[in-house]
């Protein structure tokens, strides 16, 4: 009996030591200060040699998600999700979160079944963490047809959690609403995902549709002008039949008797393309869209000035998919210093990296090659 006791001690102490240098070592690698490549590779080979840790899952299935390699985050989190009776109760966020993770991923593997019964998990899971994947659990029942349901829910988490609303929460939001034919309450929330949000192809036209219902032929124009400029950084593009379709919207919307309402819209986003058109100053509404589209006119007139570069600089979180944004900050910081414009070959690169292929990708190849010598 004592010899039994004994080597029970014996495994008790190897397992509290062996649990103290894991977490040592996990403590050492996330102070480390490592570059992100090199700290990601140190935790995936901490993760190999203790397949039992489970933060380590959720912070490698959390980077590999916001890098949108769902196929990688799944796998930490499918991994984690077999060690999470291991997790302390200090884990409430993390295991909170690989809940949710798992229910956004299948979600956007349509598996609806699946991603209603993770945010269930993730909404149980912690009183304080919880409540955010309500807003998961709105946009599952849209996406299961039960879009009455998923509105009453996004209604009243705007009025009780407004401000933890993700983008891709109002984006879905704005999306029901436009469903339900309420245009207003759509088109408010498409103002905010403006603020908050990044574009994606397709939601230019959704925008301008919802805009235009809702009374806002202003906006609908500047969204327009969105869809085109940000489909031309990856296709060759025509702009004079772009400004053919522009003359007849104005056409369209003049018949409407919205004429002297859209006039100072029309013209801003034809001087983008026509420097012989006035820039106007004042009858534009005051949102990104317009922000950009006036900016855009100011460079290709070489009429940028510090501040205003600034104005753009802060526009990037929007227009981060927009080859065309990079390739008017470049131009805009080439003119502001030609000298210094070595500092911002990042933003040739970051035009290369949108689309290898692309038009403005070459540009930007070109760019880099001559500044090179070669």
């Amino acid at each position: 009996m004592k010899k039994r006791n004994l080597l029970f001690f014996l495994f008790l102490l190897f397992f509290i030591m062996n649990c103290a240098n894991m977490e040592k070592e996990y403590n050492n690698i996330k102070n480390s200060g490592k570059p992100p490549e090199e700290f990601i590779n140190a935790l995936a080979d901490f993760e190999r040699k203790y397949p039992e840790h489970f933060e380590s899952k959720i912070v490698l299935a959390s980077f590999y998600a916001a890098q949108k390699n769902i196929e990688k985050a799944k796998d930490y989190l499918l991994r984690a999700e077999a060690v999470v009776k291991k997790a302390s109760r200090a884990d409430e966020q993390n295991i909170a979160t690989m809940y949710g993770l798992l229910g956004k991923i299948y979600r956007l593997e349509n598996n609806h079944a699946q991603a209603m019964v993770y945010a269930e998990k993730a909404i149980a899971s912690s009183k304080k963490h919880g409540p955010q994947y309500l807003f998961l659990k709105a946009q599952v029942l849209g996406a299961q047809g039960k879009t009455g349901e998923a509105l009453a829910l996004f209604d009243s988490l705007f009025v009780t959690m407004r401000d933890e609303m993700a983008s891709d929460d109002i984006w879905s939001y704005a999306y029901f609403l436009a469903q339900d034919k309420r245009m207003a309450d759509a088109s408010m929330m498409l103002d905010l995902f403006f603020e908050k949000g990044s574009y994606f192809a397709g939601f230019g036209v959704f925008a301008s549709s919802v805009y235009e219902a809702a009374g806002d032929y202003r906006k609908a124009i500047f969204c327009n002008f969105l869809e085109y400029d940000y489909h031309s950084g990856y296709a060759e593009a025509d702009d004079m039949r772009f400004l053919s379709n522009i003359d007849t919207a104005e056409k369209a919307v003049s018949s409407q008797g919205k004429g002297m309402e859209t006039r100072a819209s029309f013209q801003l986003v034809r001087s983008c393309y026509n420097n012989s058109i006035p820039i106007p100053s004042d009858g534009m509404p005051v949102f990104a869209a317009s922000t950009y589209a006036g900016l855009r006119s100011k460079i290709n007139r070489r009429l940028i000035t510090g501040e205003e570069f600034n104005e753009l600089l802060k526009l990037e979180p929007f227009f981060s998919g927009f080859p065309t944004y990079y390739w008017s900050v470049w131009q805009a910081a080439e003119q502001l210093s030609p000298s210094g414009r070595a500092d911002f070959v990042s933003v040739l690169q970051k035009i290369i990296a949108l689309d290898k292929s692309g038009p403005y990708a070459r540009i930007a190849w070109n760019t880099i090659s001559e500044m090179m010598g070669f």
